[in-house]
């Protein structure tokens, strides 16, 4: 996969980046994509000394379940919110343990409610507190037998809700983890 000069030129060894300094003609091409034997022609290096990255995204779902309340969340996460996230290791698997330091929560949460003796409501903080928002913040999710996908301003405050406490939610990330292995 082409990449931006700049990335191929970034992944080059200081004492390597010293020996062949940025010229005019090369700053000329920092967002030209380009493969890695392309660039190596340009910066006039051997191909052995560029390293190409392992293109990676990583994509799934995680349920959390509560027996009690009879209910589901489905989430999302990712790596990346781009289509790849270049990473410079040596083989795959590396490329992977290291594509998953980052991952986040995004997109649509899912609930699966079945408890038709109680009423779930959720309610979106940050826009409760506007008078003119008040009703759009209250969400009543009827039970039901499938997955109902939750509005996106109480699917964001939801993701953000986690994104900010995933420090102190580890079983998360093990979770996810063990899906990869």
């Amino acid at each position: 996969m082409p990449l931006p000069f700049l990335y191929h030129y970034d992944s080059l060894d200081d004492a390597v980046k010293q020996s062949h300094p940025l010229t005019p003609e090369l700053l000329l091409q920092f967002n030209t994509p380009m493969s890695a034997r392309e660039a190596a022609q340009l910066i006039g290096i051997d191909e052995e000394l560029l390293t190409s990255p392992w293109h990676v995204r990583i994509m799934g779902s995680l349920v959390v379940f509560s027996e009690a309340l009879q209910l589901a969340v489905r989430l999302h996460w990712t790596n990346t919110g781009k289509k790849t996230q270049q990473i410079y290791t040596k083989d795959a698997a590396d490329a992977i343990i290291a594509a998953f330091e980052d991952w986040q929560f995004f997109g649509r949460v899912d609930v699966l409610y079945k408890n038709n003796k109680q009423i779930l409501i959720s309610i979106d903080a940050q826009n409760a507190n506007t008078q003119a928002l008040a009703a759009e913040s209250l969400l009543t999710i009827d039970a039901s037998s499938g997955y109902q996908q939750l509005l996106a301003t109480h699917a964001l405050a939801v993701i953000m809700k986690l994104e900010a406490d995933k420090a102190e939610l580890p079983w998360f990330e093990k979770a996810i983890l063990a899906r990869l292995e």
